[in-house]
């Protein structure tokens, strides 16, 4: 699958839970994407978190994306979200991030 400017933002919001995001996040890679997940033990946050760095990083290594887009977790939201090559911060496609005020 091959992502647009059109697909960036919030797939999973933070509102339903790291651990409920957690479980959506390894069914989503792993029915679109092909990842294969460990066996996870659902009540061990560490092992919850390091799945979820394994998962982020299968991402962004496997799906094509526009320059500077990458999936992660921000503010408990996971998403696909550009980033500013000068300062770093989320930003939108005009990055407006870097504007002087």
């Amino acid at each position: 699958m091959t992502y647009t400017m059109k697909d960036l933002g919030c797939y999973f919001d933070g509102a339903y839970g790291f651990v409920y995001n957690a479980q959506r996040l390894v069914d989503f890679a792993e029915e679109h994407h092909g990842y294969s997940p460990t066996t996870i033990d659902w009540d061990d946050l560490d092992a919850i978190v390091w799945e979820m760095d394994d998962v982020t990083g299968y991402l962004n290594d496997n799906t094509e994306r526009p320059p500077n887009t990458y999936w992660s977790w921000e503010g408990g939201d996971f998403g696909l979200w550009l980033y500013c090559e000068a300062c770093g911060e989320i930003t939108d496609e005009d990055y407006t991030c870097c504007e002087e005020e």
